[in-house]
């Protein structure tokens, strides 16, 4: 089973299984099609990609951080998905950094 395969599988029974953690699932969502937005608006060439960039990347690493605190707030229990904050969310922390800093030192 892939990684994508074991976090669906893992929010999708904590959907199931977690009142809490359904309330915070809309922002990933949003987060996930502003960043297929932003890759077809690169990917077209479109005026629009960049500004959708720092959208995407504004909503991504907000959720991400809004999620660390609220499983904090919460004491939520994710069992075997201890490995999405302790492994992913740091690598996707570091992945947003990396693309703010991009989009800052970025040349016209």
């Amino acid at each position: 089973m892939s990684a994508p395969q074991i976090f669906g599988l893992q929010f999708g029974l904590s959907l199931v299984l977690d009142g809490l953690l359904a309330r915070w699932y809309v922002a990933p969502r949003l987060a996930a099609l502003l960043a297929l937005g932003a890759i077809a608006a690169l990917r077209a060439g479109w005026a629009i990609a960049i500004p959708l960039v720092w959208v995407f990347n504004l909503v991504g690493a907000l959720d991400l951080i809004n999620a660390l605190f609220q499983g904090l707030r919460h004491n939520v229990q994710l069992g075997a998905a201890y490995f999405i904050p302790t492994v992913a969310v740091p690598a996707l922390l570091v992945t947003h950094a990396m693309i703010f800093a991009m989009l800052a030192t970025r040349r016209s």
